[in-house]
């Protein structure tokens, strides 16, 4: 059972569903049982979708947060602290993540692989 309520939508890869909730927490689940795989603990509400690419899964917080963690593992791989909240789904473009805050400023990271 999740901590809390659910206010956005899941991603989901060949073997996990990962879903954020309004406890704070992210979690991966094991996609054929739901069975809880790894689970993190953010500072506010897992507000925004998450997306997976590759073996990272992005996804923000209402903590003005965006994070990284590893897909398998939900190990931290980085974060950064926006001006505003983070309530929309993370969008990667050609080698670029793109994310929308709710203070109007658009957050582009340029993949470090090109």
């Amino acid at each position: 059972m999740l901590d809390g309520k659910i206010f956005s939508s899941q991603a989901v890869d060949e073997y996990h569903v990962y879903v954020g909730t309004t406890a704070g927490t992210m979690y991966c689940l094991n996609v054929h049982d739901g069975l809880v795989i790894w689970k993190f603990s953010t500072q506010n509400v897992c507000s925004s979708t998450p997306i997976v690419v590759g073996t990272i899964v992005y996804f923000g917080c209402l903590d003005r947060t965006v994070y990284a963690v590893n897909a398998n593992s939900g190990t931290l791989l980085w974060k950064y602290t926006a001006e505003g909240r983070i309530k929309t789904m993370p969008v990667v473009w050609k080698n670029y993540l793109v994310i929308l805050a709710e203070d109007r400023s658009v957050i582009a990271f340029k993949s470090s692989g090109e």
